[in-house]
């Protein structure tokens, strides 16, 4: 019998055979510098849910998501990256 070690990236799922590897791919994602959500939510006046999010990342760039309804259906879509480092 053989066995096989499928090591998962714990942010986007990919699987990979070598660990290193799967180290490697998991540092390209660039986490969010601070998850406290609540002080980068803008709200329009009448809306219920957040329009745009502006997120600080750990490498200093800055994304900003926006709401989008298409046939009732809502989806958050990336509307701008904003490059804000510091060189």
């Amino acid at each position: 019998m053989k066995y096989t070690t499928i090591y998962i990236c714990e942010k986007c799922g990919q699987e990979f055979r070598d660990d290193e590897m799967c180290k490697e791919h998991e540092d390209y994602h660039i986490e969010p510098k601070d998850w406290d959500l609540k002080k980068v939510a803008q709200y329009s006046r009448d809306s219920k849910y957040p329009d745009t999010i502006s997120i600080e990342m750990a490498d200093g760039t800055t994304v900003m998501y926006y709401e989008f309804a298409t046939s009732g259906q809502k989806e958050n879509i990336p509307l701008a990256t904003e490059n804000s480092k510091e060189d």
